[in-house]
């Protein structure tokens, strides 16, 4: 006697279970390969631990995982941006020519958030109204803005402007005690994120787009509104990051985002987001941007120079772009 198959709706279950737990379980190992990294480095450099060199872990890592959180927001959405590093260069330039004093900041807040949405808003409606390739469309506007960029400062490559404010310095590098000020505002903003993609009707509508944009579009999610806002807040969180890093190394230069372009993606499928959309969560994203630091840490005890840093980035994007399509397809093979 054949068995009775199950119903249509319990199938379903049990593939969104499966799938919720394949996630959780992604998740988990971007943390595990983080705490393991660290520790084994430690075993062999016992400096390495210490509590200075984690505060500048930290540090470090919070603007990588503050630009890595618009990042992700983008990838779910089965988008990328490529806009970052402009978006960085023109906020800390900014910063340094109008908000050289903690009084000023203000008036430097006042032309950089406008700008960053500005970008966003171009960014997301070519991408949703005009259905342009995203890679295309924000490389396109990093180019320019970049070049803009280039243009007020006279083409300069090294510092413009006076010294960041106080406020960024504090931020990026304070610390009260043994605790840093930026891992601090870290975790306050990842509760922010994380409430924000498992508890709001914003992050389930993001979800969707990356799962089946048509699906979503059929099931009344606004997916315009929702492709632009994701584009609007990876511009302010590439302002935010650009703000901080400015603090992190007291100066400015057009081009200080640039080491951001891969990281900020590289961070994000490190911590289980898949490059098709659909997949991904802030807090693998913090794994990420950990385990990028622990590794810049690691390369300096070695005396390796950013060439190598570059090419572990390139081995990393690789990897995991295609573990994350391999999964993909073994997944859709499953249901």
């Amino acid at each position: 006697m054949s068995a009775v198959p199950a119903p249509a709706s319990e199938r379903r279950s049990r593939f969104g279970q499966t799938g919720w737990r394949r996630r959780q379980l992604v998740i988990a190992f971007a943390w595990i390969l983080m705490i393991l990294l660290f520790v084994v480095v430690s075993l062999f450099e016992p400096g390495f631990r210490s509590n200075t060199n984690i505060r500048s872990i930290v540090d470090q890592s919070m603007i990588l995982g503050i630009v890595g959180l618009g990042q992700t927001l983008v990838i779910i959405c089965r988008g990328i941006d490529l806009s970052v590093p402009a978006m960085m260069g023109v906020s800390g330039v900014l910063l340094a020519r109008h908000g050289t004093t903690t009084g000023d900041v203000v008036g430097a807040l006042v032309l950089i958030v406008p700008i960053a949405i500005a970008l966003g808003l171009v960014n997301g409606l070519s991408v949703a109204l005009l259905r342009a390739p995203a890679i295309v469309v924000t490389l396109a506007t990093n180019t320019l803005l970049l070049g803009a960029l280039l243009v007020t400062t006279n083409g300069a490559t090294s510092q413009t402007g006076g010294e960041p404010a106080k406020l960024f310095r504090t931020l990026s590098t304070g610390h009260i005690g043994p605790i840093s000020v930026s891992g601090l505002v870290w975790i306050g903003i990842a509760i922010v994120a994380v409430a924000l993609l498992a508890g709001t009707r914003f992050g389930r509508h993001v979800y969707a787009i990356g799962n089946n944009p048509v699906a979503a579009r059929m099931s009344g999610v606004p997916v315009i509104r929702t492709v632009v806002s994701v584009y609007v807040v990876s511009s302010l969180c590439a302002a935010l990051g650009g703000l901080l890093l400015a603090g992190y190394l007291n100066q400015t230069f057009p081009d200080m985002g640039s080491d951001y372009l891969f990281t900020s993606i590289a961070v994000v499928l490190i911590g289980g987001a898949s490059i098709l959309g659909g997949t991904g969560n802030y807090l693998g994203t913090i794994a990420g941007a950990l385990t990028l630091s622990i590794l810049g840490g690691v390369l300096a005890i070695l005396n390796l120079g950013p060439a190598y840093m570059r090419i572990l980035y390139g081995v990393l994007i690789f990897v995991t772009v295609g573990l994350g399509t391999l999964l993909a397809r073994r997944g859709g093979r499953s249901t």
